[in-house]
């Protein structure tokens, strides 16, 4: 670890003065784990560029910091939904999602935030997968995009369970009401409900 941040600091070294090297150190060495960051990985990233993100996540977990991950699963999803004959529809930028497609969902999320997960254990990176029981949702418009919702509350519990021993949790951007119905959510909507 020592060794690691002299590296940091070498590299930091090129990038500016002695002083904001040292503010950018303390500033990121006191942070809360569950206040670093949180990265929104898009699915053509788990798809194409695993190995780049493995890296970049490795690297942050091993200079002390964890992020919170939430992924989406776009391309994916396109793909098994035109499988399974199930065309895609979008209104105002929103997938809809009717029954059938939410099955779909479903199983296209666990599956890329198994592969991510897997990846980063791969790697002896720390990582926690959690594909639901993060966010709670209420459905929006279901006339007009189906099974979808939008984030009303956020269960931090499991979040902070993975932070509390230094594992990245992994989320999936699915949501459930307070019935229990699954939805689906803009995952860039839900990473802004993390921050």
């Amino acid at each position: 670890m020592h060794e690691l941040r002299g590296t940091i600091v070498r590299l930091l070294s090129n990038m500016g003065s002695a002083k904001e090297i040292q503010l950018y150190l303390k500033r990121f060495s006191r942070l809360d784990a569950a206040r670093f960051a949180v990265v929104k990985v898009g699915g053509a990233v788990i798809r194409d560029d695993i190995d780049a993100l493995v890296s970049s996540l490795s690297f942050l977990q091993q200079v002390g910091l964890t992020p919170i991950v939430l992924h989406g699963a776009g391309p994916q999803l396109d793909e098994e939904l035109k499988a399974a004959g199930i065309e895609k529809q979008t209104v105002d930028g929103l997938r809809v999602t009717s029954a059938e497609a939410l099955q779909v969902v479903r199983r296209v999320f666990q599956q890329a935030n198994l592969s991510l997960v897997e990846a980063l254990q791969a790697a002896d990176v720390r990582a926690t997968s959690i594909s639901s029981g993060v966010f709670e949702s209420e459905q929006i418009d279901a006339e007009k995009l189906g099974l979808v919702g939008r984030v009303v509350a956020i269960n931090q519990a499991p979040v902070d369970a993975a932070l509390k021993v230094g594992s990245i949790p992994v989320i999936a951007s699915l949501c459930d009401t307070v019935g229990g119905q699954i939805l689906n959510v803009n995952a860039d909507w839900a990473a802004n409900e993390l921050v």
